[in-house]
């Protein structure tokens, strides 16, 4: 009798522990911002000769310009700055993997507000996308803002590498893209 009160002591113990909820970590992994070339902004500024990428074989002027996205990346968010306010650029957007073609993001058109940046130069505030070939939505956050931080965010869709190239800057000062992902 005394062990069969001992085995039922237990098996109401385990379904004690088993009907309690595991906690489950719901938070989204916040990563930092990391510069496409490097995080000292005195050197991240590109014209568009530096960035520039050839219509036929889709490689670059410089690896510089390619960000690899660490696993922990299944969006990405970039933000682009200037050296001045009021410059307009655009910047051409495309991911890859490291077998395989470049493939098509987007172009983001953009003008520089007067939000100075920690890391160097002003955000761009203005934005506006052209070229929409991405197979899911591509989220502007405070484009078209008054002197804030215009950003775009889209869904790597498996792919490593995220390039940001300069196609076209409306004067010769540069602008630089910054990335970062969750």
């Amino acid at each position: 009798m005394k062990t069969l009160i001992i085995i039922i002591m237990l098996l109401l113990t385990c379904c004690v522990y088993a009907a309690t909820p595991v906690p489950v970590n719901t938070v989204t992994q916040q990563n930092y911002w990391y510069g496409f070339r490097s995080n000292d902004p005195a050197s991240t500024f590109v014209t568009v000769a530096e960035t520039a990428l050839t219509t036929t074989t889709k490689t670059w002027a410089t690896k510089g310009d390619t960000f690899k996205a660490p696993d922990a990346f299944n969006n990405v968010t970039l933000r682009f700055r200037s050296t001045v306010a009021a410059t307009t650029g655009v910047f051409e957007v495309y991911v890859y993997t490291s077998k395989d073609d470049a493939v098509h993001v987007c172009d983001v058109n953009m003008v520089a507000g007067a939000m100075v940046s920690s890391w160097g130069g002003v955000y761009a505030d203005t934005l506006s996308l052209d070229d929409d070939d991405w197979a899911t939505d591509i989220v502007i956050s405070e484009g078209d803002a008054a002197d804030g931080m215009g950003r775009i965010s889209f869904d790597l869709l498996g792919y490593e590498y995220v390039y940001a190239g300069l196609k076209t800057v409306g004067d010769a000062n540069g602008f630089t893209t910054d990335i970062r992902g969750f």
